[in-house]
């Protein structure tokens, strides 16, 4: 599985905040996406995992690399900057079809997001 570039990464707790409070949802039955624009020249992402979903660190871990490693196909398509946080739903089967799936639904669904508006 490829890791996602640290360029790429949303993991300060300060702009997490930010997403999670102004951000733009989306939801299916595996994930949740919330996007908000963003001022840097790269999209960022991170995935969010509770510990209800999963209740061992490398359970949760699994999941997160799974997630992870299908990202760079959709940051690259991405036309503006977002800071992009995923969610996984509680009902999610974790198979990284299902994830893939689900990214790709969501994605073509709200046409790559760029209905956005800068904060």
């Amino acid at each position: 599985m490829k890791v996602l570039p640290r360029f790429q990464r949303l993991h300060q707790e300060k702009d997490i905040r930010k997403v999670l409070r102004f951000g733009q949802k989306r939801r299916d039955e595996n994930l949740q996406l919330i996007f908000s624009p963003n001022p840097k020249p790269n999209s960022r992402a991170c995935v969010i995992i509770s510990k209800k979903i999963a209740k061992k660190a490398h359970e949760r871990n699994k999941i997160r690399r799974q997630i992870q490693a299908l990202l760079p196909k959709y940051l690259k398509s991405q036309p503006r900057p977002l800071d992009i946080i995923i969610r996984v739903n509680s009902q999610a089967e974790f198979k990284q079809k299902n994830f893939d799936n689900s990214l790709n639904r969501l994605w073509l669904n709200y046409g790559n997001f760029r209905s956005t508006r800068r904060h």
